[in-house]
């Protein structure tokens, strides 16, 4: 009997005990899927294992009243929908850029560094100095920004460009 036949006679017997043991093998099935699918947008495992945790008690908390005819579809789907928007709720987040943190980074160049910054902040947007500091200062490839922006690497390439010749311009460097 698969899955979906059992969970499905679980809840039309309205037995807990019974919806609890379904629900139970439906998480050790699928687990390192959802896993996975969510590892493939955020890299950190502790967010990952929180994600995992909410897609599982959401489709739980909602299994009378999903279709349960493709468990393995109803939890993808929402795997993908839950990290989507945990990026974007981070994304929103990382563009803010506190000028502490900004200011703190190696302070053997803290001078130097803040009046670039600092011409940097009167030609490009936050999200520009966050992609050029990423890429440039930390080293994060642009493959993975483009990711984080949900975009394709083609228009993160040619947005870094355009960064690039605005810094260049904005700084009047050759």
């Amino acid at each position: 009997m698969d899955l979906e036949r059992k969970l499905k006679s679980a809840l039309n017997t309205n037995d807990l005990e019974q919806i609890e043991i379904v629900f139970e093998e439906i998480y050790n099935t699928y687990y390192k899927l959802i896993y996975f699918c969510i590892n493939t947008n955020i890299k950190n495992h502790q967010d990952v294992e929180e994600l995992v945790d909410d897609v599982f008690i959401n489709f739980y908390n909602n299994i009378n009243k999903i279709d349960i005819s493709n468990i393995k579809y109803y939890l993808t789907k929402s795997a993908k929908n839950i990290s989507l928007n945990f990026l974007r709720n981070n994304k929103n987040k990382k563009f803010i850029l506190d000028e502490t943190a900004v200011y703190t980074y190696q302070e053997s160049y803290i001078n130097e560094e803040c009046d670039i910054i600092d011409d940097l902040k009167e030609i490009l947007t936050d999200e520009e100095i966050y992609i050029l500091l990423e890429h440039l200062i930390y080293g994060k490839k642009l493959i993975d920004l483009a990711s984080e922006f949900s975009i394709t690497f083609v228009n993160m390439r040619v947005k870094y460009h355009r960064i690039i010749k605005k810094c260049k311009k904005g700084l009047n460097i050759k």
